[in-house]
C-alpha cells in the first residue's frame, strides 16, 4: 500500500458487528488489542502482564481470534511457539439515521494472508484501496 495512505474496512455483518463492541467493552480485550498494536505478545506474558489467569487470556484471545481482529504469529520465544498481534489498530464506530457502522483501521503490518481474513468480515471503505494490498 503507498505510503500515507490507511486501508479502513467497513464491518458488514451485523453478528461480528456486536462481537467486537462486546469485546471493545471487555478491559482485557482491550488491553490486548492495543498491546499487540506493536508487540508480538504470548499468553503467558498477557497474564503476568495484566494479572488476569491464563484461563481468561485465553477466552479473550478465542473470542478475538474468532471474530478476526488477532493473528497468530508462530515465534520461538514463548513455551507453546505461539504469539498474537492485532491486525488493526483503529476501531471507530459511526451513527447514523441507517444504524451502527463499525470501521477498522488496518494496522500496517498485516499480510496479504491476513488481510484475506479480515475482508471475510468487512469491506473496504474505498474499493480503490484495496488494488493496493
Amino acid at each position: 500500500m503507498s505510503e500515507g495512505r490507511r486501508l479502513a474496512l467497513v464491518v458488514q455483518d451485523e453478528v461480528v458487528k456486536q462481537r467486537i463492541l462486546a469485546a471493545l467493552a471487555d478491559e482485557t480485550s482491550r488491553r490486548i488489542l492495543a498491546d499487540a498494536t506493536q508487540n508480538r505478545m504470548s499468553l503467558l506474558v498477557m497474564s503476568k502482564r495484566y494479572q488476569v489467569p491464563a484461563w481468561k487470556i485465553d477466552q479473550r484471545l478465542t473470542e478475538l481470534l474468532d471474530i478476526g481482529l488477532l493473528a497468530v504469529v508462530k515465534t520461538a520465544g514463548t513455551s507453546n511457539g505461539l504469539a498474537y498481534r492485532s491486525l488493526v489498530d483503529q476501531v471507530n464506530m459511526r451513527l447514523s439515521p441507517e444504524g451502527v457502522s463499525v470501521h477498522l483501521g488496518v494496522n500496517g503490518t498485516v499480510s496479504s494472508r491476513e488481510m484475506r481474513g479480515l475482508l471475510q468480515v468487512s469491506r473496504p471503505e474505498d474499493e480503490r484501496m484495496l488494488a493496493e494490498v
